[in-house]
């Protein structure tokens, strides 16, 4: 039960979070992140694989976008 309520609370922070701009995104992209690996966890304890890939799909989305930013950042830092 509380499983599921940490990842209906992630998926609504996450969404709303990723239609803001600025550096809202980057924090919608970790909660997004988040809640996939919740739902990668879910889906395995449940059985159901096809969502399993679904989510793992979502979390490479979210965590290329992190990395993307990243290393921007770093390039930016080195650029100086």
């Amino acid at each position: 039960m509380i499983l599921s309520y940490t990842i209906a609370a992630t998926l609504c922070v996450s969404v709303w979070l990723l239609l803001q701009n600025g550096r809202r995104r980057v924090c919608g992209a970790a909660l997004g992140l988040f809640n996939a690996l919740l739902w990668i966890f879910a889906s395995e304890s449940a059985g159901a694989h096809g969502v399993t890939v679904l989510a793992a799909m979502c979390a490479l989305q979210f965590a290329c976008f992190l990395l993307a930013v990243a290393s921007v950042v770093v390039r930016r830092a080195h650029a100086h």
